[in-house]
């Protein structure tokens, strides 16, 4: 299937009304579709893109000369499963660096590996640390949250040989687990963003229609992805990592000032929180790669222990909770498989156990991120079946979907409904957040959508935010010191300093 996306080759300058070559040789050419199953890539020097796939599990060659694509090979990484994300090649393409999170004793973290290209063959390099670059001085680099490391390297061993050294300075990490990113020219030229550690101070905040802001409570934390508001709108699910960098899911009140634990697992991800209905319990999703994985379900008062409700079938396979049905027809969840997306009901079993899932709409096309309006009368979700991604609202009766109806128009994601189940609100693609009157009488019909929110006016990234039931936004709004980067550091003649402070053994 192919993508909402173009492949192309060259080297350019971007202009507002067309892209310039800057060595003077012929525009860039397209030379295959992108598909929404591909992710990572990475440029070899004989000219092939590497290319991940299949979920970062399968990776890839695309010849740029017009070739066919080659075989897919499976990243071999031993009994340590995660998702490859492509990083940079060694010279004369030894090898190719790649990043892949991990649980651990230490909790989350991301380590380095080297893949050899040619079987898929792949070991890890370094451990807790992220942007692995070797440059001609003989080094790799990398950094370790904020700090920049470098190590000797060997490329006939294709190991660190020596101690990994500190070097002076600061990277800009864009969260509170994350490491920090750097750029450094084949002549010496170092380039990295000041600021340090960012995203620990956001808040949560609700905004009315003349973008008014109030706090939803006083906590500055480091919250990330989207926030979900009870159906009454007096409760928050949000999700903070904790110090070995895991996601729990946390839980903010309308009348208390601070945020408390609500899910929590020593070595996995528990996020995706959804609401149910009553706010009686919570479905989210853990993720720590392996056979525990899945969809749970757990009451707010902590009663009982979690209720596993689908579990993952392999890691080809990726899974989200998106809404729950208001009639107790079950969960609406998006399932992944080899880069297409289709929306799933599962029933709740009510003696617990899991769950016998069936396709709610599954098409050729990608279709996510589902949404029960609160009176169960309409579905919401995302689907590319015009070739980019769009907003669509259905009718929703005895557990089927009626015709579809596009809602957005040049793009849209992330649908979510005011109570009135009229109100429907969802992203374009400039970050703002468009509404529009769903009507079903006598069929579904969508007036044009207006603009209701300006994301980047009010400090919001473009998916974290919510609705609540009176239609003003909730929202994480980011904290003062992870505005625009103004200005970035450059250090020219770099390699003088890193052969002073890293010197590499003969």
């Amino acid at each position: 299937m192919a993508g909402r996306g173009v492949l192309r080759v060259g080297t350019v300058v971007a202009a507002p009304d067309r892209e310039v070559p800057v060595d003077g040789s012929s525009p860039p050419v397209a030379i295959a579709d992108w598909d929404d199953d591909w992710a990572s890539f990475v440029w070899l020097e004989d000219g092939d893109l590497l290319i991940t796939s299949n979920l970062r599990t399968k990776f890839f060659r695309l010849p740029t000369n017009g070739g066919a694509a080659k075989a897919a090979i499976a990243f071999d990484t031993g009994d340590v499963k995660g998702r490859p994300a492509l990083g940079t090649s060694l010279p004369g393409d030894r090898g190719v660096f790649f990043g892949m999170e991990t649980w651990g004793p230490r909790g989350y973290q991301m380590d380095q590996w080297l893949l050899d290209a040619k079987t898929g063959k792949a070991t890890r390099i370094i451990e807790n640390a992220g942007g692995a670059t070797y440059v001609s001085t003989g080094q790799v680099l990398f950094t370790r949250g904020t700090v920049l490391m470098a190590a000797p390297f060997s490329l006939d061993t294709l190991a660190v040989t020596g101690d990994v050294v500190a070097l002076p300075g600061t990277m800009r990490a864009a969260n509170s687990w994350a490491n920090g990113e750097f750029r450094v020219s084949a002549n010496g030229t170092l380039l990295a963003a000041p600021g340090g550690r960012l995203g620990t101070n956001r808040r949560l905040v609700i905004a009315d229609s003349t973008g008014q802001v109030t706090s939803f409570g006083s906590d500055r934390r480091a919250f990330e992805t989207p926030p979900r508001v009870s159906a009454d709108g007096g409760k928050v699910a949000v999700i903070i990592a904790n110090s070995k960098g895991t996601f729990e899911t946390w839980l903010a009140e309308l009348n208390r000032a601070n945020v408390r634990r609500l899910l929590m697992l020593p070595n996995a991800d528990c996020a995706e929180p959804v609401w149910s209905w009553d706010g009686v319990r919570v479905a989210y999703m853990r993720t720590a790669r392996d056979k525990d994985d899945g969809i749970y379900v757990q009451r707010l008062d902590g009663s009982g222990s979690p209720l596993p409700i689908v579990k993952r079938e392999s890691m080809d396979v990726d899974m989200a909770p998106t809404s729950w049905a208001p009639n107790g027809d079950g969960l609406a969840f998006t399932k992944i498989v080899g880069g297409k997306a289709d929306i799933m009901l599962a029933p709740i079993p009510a003696g617990g156990g899991l769950s016998t899932p069936r396709a709610l709409r599954a098409t050729p096309n990608s279709e996510r991120d589902a949404h029960f309006s609160p009176d169960g009368r309409f579905v919401a979700f995302f689907s590319d079946e015009s070739g980019r991604g769009e907003v669509y609202v259905a009718s929703y009766a005895g557990g089927s979907l009626g015709p579809a109806v596009v809602v957005s128009n040049g793009g849209g994601e992330q649908p979510m409904w005011a109570k009135d189940s009229r109100r429907l609100f969802f992203t374009d693609e400039t970050d703002k957040v468009l509404s529009a009157t769903v009507s079903a009488t006598p069929a579904v019909t969508v007036s044009t959508p207006v603009l209701a929110y300006d994301l980047k006016k009010l400090r919001v990234n473009r998916l974290e935010w919510d609705i609540m039931p009176d239609g003003r936004l909730l929202a994480i709004q980011k904290g003062e010191d992870e505005d625009d980067v103004l200005a970035y550091n450059v250090v020219l003649n770099w390699f003088d300093e890193l052969r002073a402070k890293a010197p590499v053994k003969k």
